[in-house]
């Protein structure tokens, strides 16, 4: 595709902003919040965050106990019994609205 420049005051914009980055040089950016500690694992809200979360996730759905396709995250025909061992009850929550 192609794309076209509103004028010539955007193409001086551009040029100063690629001039800015270039004198600053590359920046790395991190998700999450800036301490460490924080990204790896916390509390947002209701739910779990961070990179414990994340690899708790996908021990979950390794194993079965969540399945995971495109659109959401159910649960697998052994979630009931592997939460009932840690002393949830699967059937007993009601999914409330998600904001």
């Amino acid at each position: 595709r192609y794309y076209g420049l509103a004028g010539p005051q955007v193409a001086g914009m551009i040029e100063a902003i690629t001039g800015v980055a270039a004198a600053v040089g590359p920046q790395r950016v991190r998700p999450g919040p800036r301490d460490a500690v924080m990204r790896v694992a916390r509390v947002c809200y209701d739910h779990l965050a961070g990179e414990q979360a994340v690899a708790m996730l996908d021990r979950l759905v390794a194993r079965q106990v969540l399945l995971r396709d495109d659109k959401e995250i159910r649960l697998g025909p052994s979630a009931a019994s592997h939460f009932a061992a840690i002393g949830i009850d699967v059937e007993n929550k009601a999914r409330r609205p998600m904001c």
